[in-house]
């Protein structure tokens, strides 16, 4: 699952990712993508050109770009952190238990990364996310077990906003899934919770897409999956899609 993401600009073509302890000297790159050291890796990207995106994901993440390392690395006090080769901005999450742990990073172009994918304890399993007919998520994901629940593969389908039409449409799929699924008593419960993230997701697709808009458009959305019991084909559910972001683009 995505745990964390970054946006850094930088100075010098390096980002290192590793223990949260600066290293007493810089593995040099020598040209290459990736240098590595016991306890960091230091990732070639762009720099003084544009940001470079680094996401953190736990056990489960996307297999996209080339892998330029997957291997063991140790952290010293459970954090896992990302930043500079100067140290002058970083980010840090709280992973765990101290010691090693395995890490898959791949990144979109070998030498001059924008977007750093990193994987903490990734699992062997390959899957495919939720889509609609005419609407796949592209690339599979690796994950610890073959299926994964419902609100974790709606988190995955979440994580990013390309694919606007295709990721909305996957996302009501799974809250339709998800309501029909539940128990009775808690399916009320289940669609709001998936609308929910839903709707947290609508704020991110445009700068000027406030609360109140999106949980508008939510509310909207949720009588409108009500409308839907009994005909959820993928051609209804694109279809809803659609005027969803159609009336975002009419505010």
């Amino acid at each position: 699952m995505l745990i964390g993401s970054a946006d850094i600009y930088l100075n010098h073509r390096v980002v290192r990712i590793g223990s949260n302890e600066v290293p007493a000297a810089a593995s040099p790159l020598g040209g290459a993508p990736v240098a590595v050291s016991d306890s960091h890796i230091h990732v070639a990207a762009r720099a003084q050109a544009g940001l470079v995106r680094v996401k953190l994901w736990n056990k489960i993440g996307p297999v996209r770009g080339a892998v330029v390392f997957d291997g063991e690395i140790s952290l010293a006090d459970g954090c896992i952190a990302v930043g500079d080769i100067l140290n002058v901005s970083s980010f840090v999450q709280n992973f765990g238990s101290a010691g090693l742990h395995r890490m898959r990073v791949s990144v979109d172009d070998p030498g001059n990364a924008s977007r750093v994918d990193v994987i903490l304890n990734p699992g062997g399993s390959l899957i495919s996310l939720m889509s609609v007919d005419g609407h796949a998520i592209p690339y599979e994901w690796t994950a610890g077990e073959a299926a994964i629940g419902r609100f974790d593969e709606l988190g995955l389908v979440l994580s990013s906003h390309d694919l606007p039409l295709g990721r909305l449409s996957a996302a009501l799929k799974i809250v339709l899934i998800a309501h029909k699924e539940g128990e009775v008593g808690s399916r009320e419960y289940l669609r709001n919770f998936g609308i929910r993230m839903v709707v947290e997701w609508l704020r991110w697709l445009r700068d000027d897409i406030s609360e109140a808009t999106a949980s508008e458009v939510g509310r909207d959305i949720s009588v409108r999956l009500r409308d839907l019991s009994g005909l959820e084909s993928d051609d209804n559910i694109s279809r809803l899609a659609s005027r969803v972001l159609e009336s975002l683009n009419r505010v």
